[in-house]
């Protein structure tokens, strides 16, 4: 769409360059001197695995063919943020620029994603399932190239921005996130001791389980998650729970 009409004009093009263009436009007539906020949701990664075919080619050796489209997406989806990156500093947004580069959930292994070596996939309550990778890059860091291991849930993301932006969060009560940007930027703690990843109150049907085994507080049959520290309790059904190696060790069971 293109407002509120189908782009029909648009038909036939790769989402992910088309998306790139776009903020490049937005980017050309909107002044730096503007605060601006760009959110760009690209489907990929994401079924359907397709891509134009010379990205595809480039990873031809590669045995399993969804891994292989999938590669290729993700080629497609870094130049994209390269183009992106190029446009901020083509048109004076960069060095007061904060890049956030996150994704929702784990890889799907049904579809050419891989989590190793964390456990389980997209769906499940393991870390491979719910602990998604990313980046932020800033000219306003102060340590870079660099590895946080901070406790981040995406909530965080609003309170951090907003602070960032020198914006006023006193007025906006219940917040359930933090401003992470100290233990982002600078590698102090994070303020987030704990997640709660999901309660569904709906699907109680673990075979092993019930309210007694919780000592009547808490009925271990729900499907639950929640994270403290470097502790994690799962209750109910968490999903597929093997580890799923990736492509290149063809010695394990089950590899591609």
């Amino acid at each position: 769409h293109e407002g509120e009409n189908v782009a029909w004009d648009q038909s036939g093009k790769y989402s992910t360059f088309l998306y790139a263009q776009r903020v490049s436009k937005i980017l050309a007539s909107h002044s730096p001197k503007e605060p601006i906020f760009i959110y760009v949701a690209f489907q990929a990664v994401h079924t359907p695995l397709q891509s134009p075919k010379e990205y595809i080619y480039r990873y031809r050796s590669m045995g399993n063919v969804a891994r292989r489209k999938y590669a290729a997406m993700v080629t497609c989806m870094d130049e994209a943020v390269k183009n992106i990156t190029w446009a901020l500093k083509k048109y004076g947004y960069y060095d007061n620029s904060v890049i956030v580069f996150s994704t929702d959930n784990g890889g799907q292994t049904f579809s050419g994603g891989s989590n190793w070596p964390l456990r389980g996939r997209k769906g499940t309550y393991w870390e491979g399932g719910v602990r998604g990778i990313g980046f932020v890059h800033s000219p306003l860091i102060k340590r870079k190239r660099r590895t946080s291991w901070a406790l981040v849930h995406i909530t965080d993301w609003y309170p951090t921005l907003v602070s960032l932006a020198r914006g006023n969060l006193s007025n906006v009560p219940g917040l359930d996130g933090y401003n992470v940007w100290p233990a982002i930027s600078e590698g102090k703690e994070s303020p987030r001791t704990e997640i709660l990843h999901n309660i569904d109150p709906l699907y109680n049907h673990a075979k092993y389980g019930s309210l007694e085994d919780g000592f009547g507080i808490w009925n271990t049959a729900v499907q639950a998650s929640i994270r403290v520290g470097e502790w994690k309790l799962l209750t109910g059904d968490p999903g597929y729970s093997d580890w799923i190696p990736p492509q290149t060790l063809t010695n394990f069971p089950g590899s591609w």
